[in-house]
């Protein structure tokens, strides 16, 4: 039996290449020694291999909740930004507005996105600063 294992083999590919080995070894009654020596590599590729696998599932199911969040956000950005404008007697940098979105405007918040909106969210919104505080 000859395999060669080429540098930037994937997980699944060092991982057949591993039970194959073994396989091979455990094949001959003299050469069953050699394979105990190869059951540590495969242990340590599963682990490699399924802690690869949360980490992609953990992106997928971060991406998707932050797909349906950002579904919600711009019309309850947009709902917010109503009340506070009207609260503020229609005066864009009077309380409570313009706590709410410093000097930037509803609709540029929302073109944002949720995340980059909130990201930078000091305190109190100071008014040289150009970013949407939305606590």
């Amino acid at each position: 039996m000859a395999s060669i294992l080429k540098e930037g083999s994937s997980l699944e590919t060092m991982l057949d290449f591993v039970v194959a080995a073994r396989s091979g070894l455990l094949a001959k009654k003299k050469l069953v020694p050699l394979a105990k020596a190869w059951a540590p590599y495969k242990a340590t590729l599963r682990k490699a291999r399924d802690a690869r696998d949360d980490a992609r599932e953990n992106r997928i199911e971060c991406s998707a909740k932050e797909r349906v969040t950002a579904t919600d956000w711009r019309p309850a950005l947009g709902e917010v930004s109503r009340y506070a404008f009207v609260a503020a007697k229609s005066d864009a940098g009077a309380s409570p507005y313009s706590d709410l979105f410093g000097t930037i405007k509803s609709n540029e918040a929302q073109s944002y996105g949720f995340e980059r909106a909130t990201a930078y969210c000091p305190r109190r919104p100071r008014p040289h600063r150009r970013a949407a505080c939305l606590v």
